[in-house]
């Protein structure tokens, strides 16, 4: 029970999961310094397996599905992996055709073309783009793509359907799920940077054929940007970089 919650954080007679993901963050800051980035990620791996089993005991012996002091899983999981458990834990599927970008893609209504990500009207995920992102563009595309999809009523019966089809994603729909899925995003890129903030500022295709997709920290005035270079390319990953007032770095590269 001493592990489950965290060292007691999670018994703080408030907010216990803040106090519990609190407590974890210098631990987390000395093990970034002091281990290669395979070693963090291994022991990233192990704290989340004691995680799960020492949580899940802890809510065995109380009784409960979900005990307020029992916070140790809050302090393993970052904002990605909680997504990604809601999405797993709805009731609901939402399939992804699965394709690569030697195939040419034809959305409801459209021509045959190279896709660039996903369409959400067709379900096809270009297995080839995503793997070509760095690490965080594909933890954010992923959790866009999904939040996109489950945003919309009785996806997998719509996937497909041809304007005037009552069946039809209408474009209110597809705006809708596109703003929640910029959320997701955002909400990624907010963790990362310890910075509630970071918001979804805009998106656009340049002369040059490269996307981009812009949030902005409203307290700190610093942009961070996804970049898909080439998007008529048969395979077109994204790299995510920070821009401040002088100067443009990226986060990771592929």
């Amino acid at each position: 029970m001493l592990v489950a919650t965290l060292f007691g954080a999670g018994r703080a007679p408030v907010v216990p999961g803040t106090f519990g993901t609190l407590a974890a963050v210098p631990p987390a800051v000395i093990l970034s310094l002091w281990l290669p980035p395979w070693g963090f990620a291994l022991a990233t791996v192990v704290l989340s397996a004691v995680a799960i089993g020492t949580s899940g005991e802890a809510a065995r012996t109380l009784g409960l599905k979900d005990p307020r002091p029992v916070v140790i899983d809050e302090a393993a999981l970052t904002n990605f992996d909680r997504q990604m458990q809601r999405f797993i834990d709805r009731a609901e599927l939402v399939p992804m055709r699965l394709t690569t970008g030697a195939n040419l893609v034809g959305a409801p209504g459209g021509p045959f073309q190279t896709l660039l990500g996903d369409s959400l009207r067709a379900a096809y995920v270009d297995l080839d783009d995503i793997l070509a992102d760095d690490d965080f563009s594909f933890r954010s595309d992923l959790v866009h793509f999904l939040t996109e999809r489950f945003s919309v009523q009785n996806y997998a019966r719509r996937i497909g359907a041809e304007q005037g089809d009552p069946a039809f994603i209408s474009q209110a729909e597809f705006q809708r799920g596109h703003r929640l899925g910029k959320n997701a995003e955002a909400a990624l890129l907010q963790e990362f940077f310890n910075d509630p903030s970071i918001q979804f500022n805009y998106e656009e295709t340049l002369a040059n054929g490269s996307w981009l997709n812009n949030f902005t920290s409203r307290d700190h005035g610093y942009q961070v940007f996804q970049v898909v270079r080439g998007t008529s390319r048969e395979i077109a990953g994204g790299e995510n970089g920070v821009q401040s007032v002088s100067q443009v770095c990226f986060v990771q590269r592929p």
